[in-house]
């Protein structure tokens, strides 16, 4: 997969290395991350929405007309720009950071919000832990945090960078 400023989503057929699919229009501008799973392509754009794709058949989909019915949901809770999108592996949840200063945990199937990260500052990048039980965040002031995913309790913050933080991983 692949996401671009040109607002598209391009699903790649790696043995022939050409596009298999296309999400034209995925959101209102730039797609500006994206994760995936088995089942579902998730995507936030710089228009603040968070979508939730099913990819299926070899058509064109365009958003605007959501040919194929592959836009699965839309969340509108955030907004600002997201930063990042994550997905964890029981496809239940989804994990959207913005640069509102929030981070946001719903459910995917009714996109209910289960709980919402606050920061002072807004929030640049987000990573999920490989366990799933924490969410490491990155602000636009050099502070990076560790929450506890089901609690949403603050772990630890480590403000140490001059500058935005680009990325965290976990």
């Amino acid at each position: 997969f692949s996401a671009g400023a040109d607002g598209k989503i391009l699903i790649w057929r790696k043995k022939k290395h050409k596009i298999h699919r296309c999400i034209e229009s995925a959101h209102g501008g730039p797609v500006t991350c994206m994760a995936s799973s088995v089942k579902y392509i998730v995507s936030g754009g710089d228009d603040a929405i968070v979508n939730v794709w099913i990819p299926k058949g070899k058509k064109v989909v365009d958003y605007s007309t959501r040919q194929a019915g592959s836009l699965y949901k839309e969340f509108r809770g955030h907004q600002a720009e997201i930063t990042g999108v994550a997905i964890t592996k029981d496809q239940k949840y989804i994990i959207s950071s913005s640069l509102d200063r929030t981070v946001r945990i719903f459910l995917i199937i009714n996109l209910s919000l289960v709980r919402k990260l606050q920061h002072d500052d807004a929030v640049t990048s987000m990573a999920l832990s490989r366990d799933e039980k924490w969410v490491a965040t990155g602000t636009s002031t050099g502070k990076a945090y560790v929450w506890n995913r089901d609690t949403g309790a603050q772990i630890a913050c480590f403000d140490a960078h001059e500058g935005k933080v680009s990325k965290v991983a976990m």
